[in-house]
């Protein structure tokens, strides 16, 4: 079962939680299979996404930069909630 999980997760688990009762795992499954849908649609349209081709270094750290400004000012947002009264909250 933890093998079948890990290649087909989603799925799986939308599947399981249909049996268990959750009526909303069928909207899951109708946009699985409307997400499938529209990707065979482009790849028989002709669609590619080209050769791959080498990037700078630099590209990849630009991502991560962002993310940990972003992480940054996550920890900052927490500390102004901390410090402000409860009355500043509301």
């Amino acid at each position: 079962m933890i093998g079948m999980l890990v290649f087909w997760g989603c799925p799986v688990r939308a599947v399981l939680r249909l049996a268990g009762g959750d009526l909303n795992a069928e909207v899951g499954l109708v946009g699985l299979v409307a997400g499938v849908a529209v990707g065979v649609w482009f790849l028989k349209s002709g669609f590619s996404l080209g050769r791959a081709v080498p990037q700078q270094k630099s590209n990849g750290y630009l991502f991560t930069a962002f993310m940990v400004v972003l992480f940054i000012l996550l920890l900052a947002q927490v500390v102004v909630f901390v410090l402000l009264p409860q009355s500043h909250l509301n």
